[in-house]
């Protein structure tokens, strides 16, 4: 099969854990991520598989498990070592946003899309100031206060779960007044997929 996948003679080859590292076939110019990791070396040896150089060819990977956004992008430098890091001082992942118009992967700090050109407008953030008196509560005032807010807490789950596709989770993150909806229903989703809780999601 490997050899039909570099003849041509095969257009797309699937596997589970067979060659996701040391499998050099340099005509494989496109990578499908449908198995979600937290590993950054096996994320890196999924993606090479279709980065072996070869004239003319332009590597195109399609990551629909949020591995790029939790572990970097691929192309970015990184510093390895044999020395042990505990896992409060590991520094989280580089930023990672994708381009709006071709759905490009990036750094964040990226001011332009290196693939389609669109150009990144910053976001201006205002504050609002509103008149208000401060009052006294009391305990039974406390007491149904911390109720109502454990019954908001719950709907705000309960509404949560409920939306299992990315639509859903934008307009959940719409009618909360999220500032990014979009950014944010694609991390549920990719939460959603790490944990494998694949029933979650339409």
């Amino acid at each position: 099969m490997l050899e039909q996948l570099g003849s041509g003679e095969i257009q797309v080859l699937t596997s589970c854990s067979l060659i996701g590292e040391g499998v050099d076939v340099p005509s494989v110019g496109g990578c499908i991520l449908l198995r979600p990791t937290q590993s950054e070396a096996l994320h890196l040896q999924m993606i090479g598989r279709c980065l072996r150089p070869q004239d003319g060819k332009q590597a195109v990977i399609l990551d629909h498990v949020g591995n790029i956004a939790r572990l970097g992008h691929h192309l970015k430098e990184r510093h390895w070592s044999l020395e042990g890091v505990r896992r409060r001082e590991r520094q989280q992942a580089p930023s990672v946003k994708t381009c709006p118009q071709c759905f490009c992967a990036m750094a964040s700090a990226a001011g332009r899309c290196p693939e389609c050109g669109h150009r990144f407008r910053p976001e201006r953030r205002s504050l609002k100031v509103v008149a208000g008196e401060l009052q006294e509560l009391g305990t039974q005032e406390l007491r149904a206060e911390e109720r109502r807010s454990q019954e908001l807490k719950q709907e705000r789950k309960r509404e949560q779960l409920e939306a299992r596709s990315l639509e859903e989770l934008i307009a959940v993150g719409q009618r909360r007044g999220m500032k990014n909806p979009h950014g944010w229903a694609r991390h549920v989703l990719a939460a959603r997929q790490t944990k494998g809780h694949w029933s979650r999601i339409a």
